[in-house]
């Protein structure tokens, strides 16, 4: 009987353990990166720097245009987006929550490196309806909104 109280303890000893590590203390960086055109840019490279600490990680785009920078610690970042033949992008003051997901799309403009398309902050991402649910106007007819 003791051994099996022991073993029960263990048991939820472990779990609580394992709960608690689970939990999120981190956020993820997005997005896509196209060109003015609306191309996608695989193979471009993106580094978010805490702004704070200087810690920094980089990692190139996928074949869509799209890079995901997961477990980053919680706060402020500067986003750089650069690929030979184009300006590099720079998004400055991106606050990054606990277990947010914040998206950053860039745009890159033909020119050279040296050149800058700089942005300043975003926003998290929030939900939204889909457009067949998204109310059109309060009371309005679609002819007033023009």
């Amino acid at each position: 009987m003791r051994i099996s109280r022991f073993l029960c303890l263990l048991a939820v000893s472990l779990g609580v353990v394992r709960e608690a590590t689970a939990q999120a203390v981190s956020g993820n960086l997005l997005g896509k990166i196209t060109d003015s055109s609306g191309s996608v840019i695989a193979g471009a490279d993106v580094t978010a720097t805490e702004t704070r600490t200087g810690v920094s990680r980089k990692l190139g785009t996928n074949g869509e245009g799209i890079y995901s920078i997961p477990y980053l610690s919680p706060g402020i970042y500067r986003v750089e987006v650069e690929k030979p033949g184009f300006k590099k992008f720079v998004s400055d003051n991106a606050k990054l929550r606990v277990g947010a997901v914040l998206r950053i799309d860039g745009v890159l403009e033909i020119g050279a490196v040296t050149d800058t398309v700089e942005v300043m902050a975003q926003s998290p991402l929030k939900p939204t309806l889909p457009r067949s649910r998204a109310p059109l106007s309060r009371g309005r007819s679609p002819s007033c909104l023009s």
